[in-house]
C-alpha cells in the first residue's frame, strides 16, 4: 500500500510562495483543503495543493477547492465523517517527532540554555 506523505504548513507555504500565516488564513477561509491531525496539526495532500496552485495560476480562485475538501467545522454527522477520514491518514512516529520538534524547538532550546546557565552558576 502506498502511503501518501502529507505536507505541513511550512512545506505548503514554501511550495505556494506564501507565509505560514497566509496559509493558515486560507485554510480558515476554506480556500485550501486541510486535515487536522490529533485535533491540532494541519496537514495537506500534495495533489490538492497542486490543484489549488493551478487554480491560482489560472486566476480562478472562486472555485479552487470543492466544498467536500474543506475543513468541516460543524457539529454532528459532518464532523464525525471528517474525523473518520482524518483517522484513515497514516501518521508515523517520525512525523509526530518532527512535528513536536518543529512546534516546540524554541522551548527546548530555551530549556537547554537555562540548564547550561544554571549549571555554570552553581558549578563555580
Amino acid at each position: 500500500m502506498h502511503q501518501e506523505k502529507l505536507l505541513n504548513i511550512k512545506e505548503v507555504a514554501e511550495y505556494l510562495g506564501l507565509s505560514e500565516e497566509k496559509v493558515k488564513r486560507l485554510v480558515s477561509a476554506g480556500d485550501i483543503p486541510a486535515y487536522k491531525i490529533a485535533g491540532l496539526l494541519l496537514r495537506f495532500k500534495k495533489d490538492q495543493i497542486d490543484q489549488y496552485k493551478r487554480k491560482i495560476i489560472s486566476g480562478d480562485t472562486t472555485q479552487a477547492i470543492p466544498a467536500s475538501f474543506r475543513i468541516e467545522r460543524k457539529a454532528g454527522a459532518a464532523r464525525r465523517a471528517f474525523a473518520k477520514e482524518e483517522a484513515a491518514v497514516p501518521y508515523s512516529v517520525m512525523e509526530k517527532l518532527e512535528d513536536f520538534l518543529y512546534y516546540n524547538d524554541f522551548y527546548i532550546l530555551s530549556l537547554i540554555l537555562l540548564l547550561l546557565v544554571l549549571f555554570a552558576i552553581f558549578d563555580m
